[in-house]
Order: C-alpha cells, then sequence, then structure tokens
C-alpha cells in the first residue's frame, strides 16, 4: 500500500514537468492551462514510456534490486544464527579495537553495529532520489522535444490544423496547442496567440493533410 502513493507522487512530479516544458517551449505559461491531477499523471506516465523502455526497466530494476537488498539484509539480521555470527563478527571487531590506544566509546561501538544495515537503507534512499532526478531531467527534455516535434509535423502538413475565426480580425490558421478554462493557445508557426474563448467566433479542427489524401484514397 505504501508503494502507490510513491509512484503517485513520482507520475505527478514527472507529469508537471513534462507539462511545463511542453508549453515552455511554445512560450506559454503553465499556470495558464491549469491541468487536471489524473491527466498529469497520465502525462508522467507517457512522459517516462517517451525515455525509453530500456532505460526505464533499467531503472526500476536497479531500484527493485537495491529494495530487495535492502529488505533483504532486513530480515536475515532478525534470525538468531546471522545475529550470532555479528555477534562474533563484532567480537572480533572489539578484540582488535581494544588493542588499540584510544577505545572506541559504546555509544561508537553501537552505531558500528548497525552500520551494516544502516548502509543498506542509506544507499536504497539514495538510488531512489537519483532515480527520481534523473526522471524528472529527461521528462522536461521529452516535453521539449515533443513540442518541437508538433512544430515540425504541423509546419509540414502531417498535423491537424485549427482554423480560428476572430471577431473583427482576418481568420489565421494555426496549431491548437491547448485549452484551458478561460484561454486556448495557437501557434502560427512564428509564434503563439493567446485568445480568450469569448474572442473566438468559430474554431474548425481539421485532419493532417497528408492523413486526409490518405483517407480519400
Amino acid at each position: 500500500m505504501t508503494v502507490l502513493p510513491v509512484l503517485s507522487a513520482v507520475l505527478y512530479l514527472v507529469g508537471t514537468v513534462y507539462h511545463e516544458s511542453y508549453l515552455r517551449a511554445f512560450g506559454v505559461e503553465e499556470s495558464m492551462f491549469p491541468l487536471q491531477i489524473d491527466r498529469v499523471w497520465l502525462y508522467g506516465f507517457m512522459s517516462l514510456l517517451t525515455l525509453g523502455l530500456g532505460p526505464m526497466l533499467t531503472g526500476v530494476s536497479i531500484v527493485a534490486l537495491v529494495f530487495a537488498v535492502v529488505m533483504t539484509a532486513a530480515v536475515l539480521s532478525s534470525f538468531p544464527k546471522v545475529q550470532r555470527l555479528q555477534t562474533l563478527a563484532l567480537q572480533r571487531i572489539r578484540s582488535k579495537v581494544v588493542a588499540m590506544p584510544n577505545t572506541p566509546t559504546p555509544a561508537l561501538i553501537r552505531f558500528v553495529e548497525k552500520g551494516g544495515v544502516l548502509y543498506f537503507y542509506v544507499a536504497g534512499f539514495f538510488f531512489i532520489v537519483v532515480a527520481l532526478v534523473v526522471a524528472i531531467l529527461l521528462s522536461s527534455d521529452a516535453g521539449e522535444k515533443a513540442a518541437e516535434g508538433d512544430k515540425n509535423s504541423w509546419s509540414e502538413g502531417t498535423h491537424r490544423t485549427a482554423v480560428v475565426n476572430i471577431e473583427g480580425k482576418p481568420t489565421f490558421t494555426a496549431f491548437q496547442v491547448t485549452c484551458g478554462a478561460t484561454h486556448c493557445a495557437f501557434w502560427t508557426g512564428s509564434e503563439t496567440r493567446l485568445l480568450r474563448h469569448e474572442q473566438v467566433v468559430s474554431l474548425l479542427v481539421s485532419p493532417a493533410k497528408k492523413m486526409a489524401e490518405k483517407s480519400s484514397k
């Protein structure tokens, strides 16, 4: 059960960064187009997929391996036989420590006793944090690449086109980037136009030209 909140938080962070970087590539402020949490989770999941199944599976395998090692160490340390082995090892360490000029304090000896298990916990936490940071950085790059891909596809006619009619102004064609509760963003090929809903008289969205040609054949 504790895995679900962590997974939800990871997907939310990755999805938010992906959404922000995608809109930033069009010069749009993310705060104008907030997403529902389920859409953020979806973007996070899709972003992880775009990072590549190979690296993603490798990262998940590393995290799972570290987690398994940590849990195995914690479970084994509770068995009597393992505890006896730990006691014998610590007795050897203490016998050598006593011969030293500066005898360590009991607190230091207790710290050494728990040092092995503590090391695995710290290492596991470190790898999880590193994996999260890498996923966030890669999702930012994935959002920018997705935006550039949409720009190129639209300019080549392989993406949907919106015909926007504004009251009192000429009609223009653009790529519809996103729409929110009050505004819509349109990429014209050189700039992004932000329009309030009441400014738009009509909006006609047509499929990509090449896709339309294929379907007509």
